[in-house]
Formats: structure tokens, C-alpha cells, sequence
């Protein structure tokens, strides 16, 4: 219900205006309430999850393909993302 009425586009280009005056509120309402630092704390958590998440799951994928370098970085990649998390909250 929710999607249709956000992805609904207008004009040539088909643009998303009501998802990008959903969206304007919801920053207008935190700015003005003076709470943007907050709003980037849970945004930037989100991203450390999601980012950590994908290089945990490509970690433990058994692909033989990956190779030792990749599985370095991956590693580095999930305790970046861990260290970071906990220092945001």
C-alpha cells in the first residue's frame, strides 16, 4: 500500500514526488527539532550493519574463486564495521 503510493511517478521522467515529499517532512521535522546528529547516528548504524553483514556473508561463503586477499579484506571489513558501530553508540 505504502510502496505503491511512494513509487508512484509523474511526468516524462517519471519521478517519485510523493516519496520525495515523504521524505522532505521527515528531515524538516528532525531539523527542526534540532536532532540531525541523532538521525545520523541511526543512519550511519544502519549502513555499518549492512555493510559488516555483506562481508561476513561473503566470509563464509565457500566460493573457491575468493581469494586469500579478498578473504583479508573481508576480514578487515567486518571488524571495521564492528569497531565503528560500537564507537557510534
Amino acid at each position: 500500500m505504502w510502496n505503491t503510493a511512494l513509487a508512484e511517478g509523474k511526468g516524462a521522467k517519471n519521478e517519485p514526488v510523493n516519496a520525495t515529499i515523504v521524505t522532505s517532512v521527515i528531515v524538516l521535522a528532525f531539523v527542526s527539532l534540532g536532532s540531525v546528529d541523532f538521525v545520523a547516528q541511526i543512519i550511519s548504524m544502519f549502513f555499518m550493519i549492512t555493510y559488516g553483514t555483506l562481508c561476513l556473508i561473503s566470509f563464509l561463503s565457500t566460493s573457491p574463486e575468493i581469494h586469500r586477499t579478498a578473504r583479508l579484506l573481508e576480514r578487515a571489513g567486518i571488524f571495521h564495521c564492528w569497531a565503528q558501530s560500537h564507537r557510534l553508540s
